[in-house]
C-alpha cells in the first residue's frame, strides 16, 4: 500500500495506491481540502489512513473531524473513527511488533499555550487514548525503543510569542 497526496489549484486529493506486477495502480482517491497533514501504515492484511484536519472550533458533527480509514484485504475503504481535536498540526502512526499507535502534534494557541499530544493505540475497533504528553508547538514526533522499554521523542518549536517550551 502506499499514500500520496495531490494538491490541485484549490482541493487536496488523497490517493491510496497497490504495487501489483512492479506497477503502481490507484485503488481510491477522496478529495480531502481540509487535510493538512496524512500518514499511512499497513499491518497484518490491513491499512490505515490517518488524516490531520487543520480545525480551530470545536466541530459539532464528528464526521467532520479528521478520519481515520481502514483499508481491507479485499481493497474496501471505510472510516472507522474521527478526531474533532483543534489546532491539529500533524498526525503519525507506528507499528511495534503487531501492534498500531497514533500520535498527533499540536499547534499552540492562545486557547490552548502549552497543550498535551495525544498518544493512542488501536484497539482493533478504534483508537484508544494511552497518554497525554505535554508539547508545545509540537511539529514532529517519533517513538522509539530502548531494550524494550517504549519512548516518544517531541520535536517542539517557538510560540507565536517566540517561547519554546521544554519537558
Amino acid at each position: 500500500m502506499y499514500c500520496d497526496k495531490i494538491r490541485s489549484t484549490s482541493d487536496l486529493f488523497i490517493n491510496i495506491d497497490v504495487l501489483q506486477n512492479n506497477n503502481y495502480s490507484e485503488l481510491h482517491s477522496i478529495a480531502m481540502p481540509n487535510a493538512v497533514a496524512m500518514d499511512c501504515k499497513a499491518l497484518g492484511a490491513k491499512g490505515y489512513i490517518a488524516l490531520a484536519f487543520n480545525l480551530t472550533q470545536t466541530i459539532e458533527n464528528a464526521r467532520d473531524g479528521s478520519p481515520i480509514y481502514l483499508l481491507t484485504a479485499d481493497d474496501r475503504l471505510r472510516a472507522v473513527q474521527f478526531f474533532g481535536t483543534k489546532n491539529l498540526y500533524s498526525i503519525y502512526l507506528r507499528t511495534t511488533a503487531n501492534d498500531l499507535f497514533m500520535l498527533q502534534t499540536l499547534r499552540s494557541s492562545d486557547d490552548a499555550p502549552n497543550p498535551h499530544c495525544p498518544y493512542y493505540k488501536w484497539s482493533g475497533t478504534s483508537f484508544t487514548l494511552l497518554a497525554r504528553i505535554p508539547c508545545s508547538n509540537a511539529r514532529h514526533v517519533e517513538p522509539f525503543a530502548i531494550n524494550s522499554e517504549n519512548y516518544v521523542a517531541l520535536a517542539n518549536y517557538a510560540d507565536q510569542k517566540g517561547r519554546t517550551t521544554t519537558y
